[in-house]
């Protein structure tokens, strides 16, 4: 009974860590740290880029919040609701606004990959999430995938959901992760604001 009551215990602590023992975990960049240079496309469609080296700086006016997640992690189908209403509800209205003064927000919704999270697979788990949403798929944030972990081991070592909202200089401003914390779409349109100031 012990042993299955300590096993039990590490199963619950670890959220969705890969299969792997890691020796570090938790996030590699921190606040006030800057985002380092990787370009992803989408998966859906192929329409959307999203550059860092390209984005960042030069006078953009768009803050980004940064989302990785794992098809078939149990904390990242409960976080997806809420990201989902932050794009329709905060993300889209603020690149419709013509204003040219107007504080514009992103979202890269990135599906972390390795051997057993193919970029079929994430893209069948996009499609289950906008059929359980009730939405076309075109309704869900881009998709961008991350083979074998690239981009993600640049920003942390462990766990998903993670978040990272970046000011547009390119500079994180606020970090999390939220295994076992879900966060509202409020929550996260709140971390997004504070990274545009």
């Amino acid at each position: 009974m012990r042993k299955f009551l300590i096993l039990l215990l590490i199963v619950l602590t670890t959220g969705c860590m890969p299969e792997e023992q890691e020796q570090q975990q938790g996030t590699r960049l921190k606040v006030d740290d800057v985002v380092g240079n990787f370009q992803v496309t989408d998966i859906i469609t192929g329409k959307y880029s999203f550059n860092t080296e390209t984005w960042f700086g030069q006078g953009s006016n768009e803050a980004v919040l940064f989302y990785f997640f794992m098809s078939g992690c149990p904390d990242c189908e409960v976080q997806n609701p809420a990201v989902i209403n932050l794009w329709n509800d905060y993300v889209l209205p603020s690149l419709e606004n013509t204003d040219p003064d107007a504080q514009r927000y992103y979202l890269v919704c990135i599906a972390r990959g390795d051997a057993s999270h193919s970029q079929a697979q994430a893209r069948n788990y996009w499609q289950e999430l906008a059929d359980q949403q009730g939405l076309a798929l075109t309704d869900l944030p881009p998709l961008y995938y991350d083979a074998n972990r690239a981009i993600f081991n640049n920003f942390a070592y462990s766990g998903v959901p993670r978040f990272y909202a970046v000011a547009p200089d390119g500079i994180i401003r606020w970090e999390a992760s939220t295994e076992g914390t879900p966060l509202s779409a409020s929550q996260l349109f709140a971390s997004l604001q504070a990274a545009h100031r």
